[in-house]
């Protein structure tokens, strides 16, 4: 193995792996501020809507659950037809 060889077997795989590495693993967090409410005021929390509604919208997906209308029910092979 001549001297190129063994060179570029070690120092590869070092820069390659160096290349990544530009700053810190771990972020500095980020101040969260509290939004400011006037004096006399009430702030006021809106929580989302927790109930269905009472029909479903006309876009809404097909129920995944339900036979399809297009395909035929195979017949029982259990059932003589009588009931």
């Amino acid at each position: 193995m001549n001297a190129r060889t063994v060179l570029l077997m070690i120092a590869l795989p070092l820069a390659l792996a160096a290349c990544g590495n530009k700053g810190s693993l771990v972020q500095a967090p980020v101040p969260v501020e509290n939004p400011v409410t006037p004096a006399g005021e009430v702030p006021v929390e809106i929580t989302p809507q927790t109930t269905l509604p009472e029909t479903p919208p006309t876009d809404a997906l097909p129920d995944p659950t339900a036979a399809d209308p297009l395909i035929e029910p195979k017949p029982d092979p259990d059932d003589d037809g009588n009931g």
